[in-house]
C-alpha cells in the first residue's frame, strides 16, 4: 500500500508542475504583438493570397486597438492560453489580426484589407 500511495503522490506532484508550468508561460510584450501582427499583415500566410495591402510602413498603420483576450475551449481556459488581437488602421480599413499570445503564431486575420 505505501508503494502505492508514493506512486500515486509522485504523478500527482508531476502533473501538478506541467499545469504551473502550462499555466505560467510568458507572453509576447504588446510592441512584440504589434511588430508580428504587422508582418502578418505584410506577408499573409497562404490561404489569404499575397495581396492582402500594399505595403506601408508601420508609422502609416499604427495600431489603433490592442487587446489581450482569453482563448475559449476547456483546455485554453484552464492552463490561461490567451491571444493578442491587433486592430489597424490605414486608408479608412481596420483590419484586425489575431495571434497566440505564447508563441505568436498567426491565428486569422479579420476585417477588410484591400
Amino acid at each position: 500500500m505505501k508503494r502505492g500511495t508514493a506512486i500515486a503522490f509522485a504523478i500527482v506532484t508531476v502533473l501538478a508542475i506541467l499545469f504551473a508550468y502550462q499555466y505560467q508561460k510568458p507572453i509576447l510584450t504588446t510592441d512584440e504583438a504589434i511588430v508580428q501582427a504587422y508582418e502578418y499583415l505584410l506577408d499573409p500566410p497562404e490561404k489569404y493570397g499575397d495581396d492582402l495591402i500594399p505595403t506601408k510602413d508601420l508609422e502609416e498603420m499604427w495600431p489603433i486597438n490592442t487587446r489581450l483576450m482569453m482563448k475559449h475551449g476547456f483546455y485554453a481556459e484552464m492552463v490561461n492560453r490567451r491571444a493578442w488581437e491587433v486592430t489597424f488602421r490605414y486608408d479608412g480599413k481596420e483590419p484586425m489580426v489575431i495571434l497566440d499570445a505564447i508563441t505568436g503564431e498567426f491565428i486569422m486575420i479579420y476585417g477588410p484589407m484591400n
